[in-house]
């Protein structure tokens, strides 16, 4: 048997060895890869959990009855992995980037949010690299958005969130903002 790229020749034939996700793991894996030695040389970050493509099938109920948000950019579901509800964020319908655009785009998610440990920003788990755009495993906000608590969910609700709190809201959303362009921008430049 002799092994040549990515085919595999025996008796004449040509059988492609690698099937499409492990194919995707791969180049996926070796770009985050990449992205985070270059972000994280020396520091000490939790390191993200990679999920197989099955694990997140399974926490999403076969990606059906647990969607929680549709958006322009991504459907978000809601699911449970390692005892934990959390949110895993797909690709969405088309945009007009191409697919390593989209794949690039996931991948710096992943990077940054390793970075960032603020109370006020949605924390990262991890990711599943055996698809063609990667996915992204994010904390579950029990809550929503702030969006929907402002606006109601889904526009369907008024807002019940006095001025006051209004006010916090809006303080803190300027600390986790200041945080993300000194801090991490210190970070990624360190």
């Amino acid at each position: 048997m002799l092994y040549v790229g990515r085919e595999e020749y025996q008796d004449g034939k040509a059988r492609h060895v690698f099937e499409a996700k492990e194919e995707y793991f791969i180049q996926n894996g070796a770009m985050l890869l990449e992205k985070q030695i270059t972000c994280n040389q020396g520091r000490d970050t939790e390191p993200i959990k990679i999920f197989s493509a099955k694990e997140i099938q399974q926490a999403t109920n076969n990606y059906d009855p647990n969607l929680i948000l549709d958006s322009d950019i991504a459907t978000i579901y809601k699911g449970i992995l390692d005892e934990r509800e959390v949110a895993i964020k797909v690709k969405g319908p088309p945009i007009h980037c191409s697919t390593e655009t989209m794949v690039d785009f996931f991948l710096q998610q992943v990077t940054i949010k390793q970075l960032i440990n603020h109370k006020n920003v949605v924390r990262h788990y991890g990711c599943c690299l055996e698809i063609e755009i990667p996915m992204l495993v994010l904390e579950f906000i029990p809550n929503g958005t702030l969006f929907d608590q402002l606006h109601g969910q889904h526009n369907k609700i008024t807002c019940r969130i006095s001025w006051l709190d209004r006010v916090r809201i809006a303080t803190e959303t300027s600390y986790a903002l200041c945080y993300m362009h000194y801090v991490v921008i210190e970070k990624l430049n360190e």
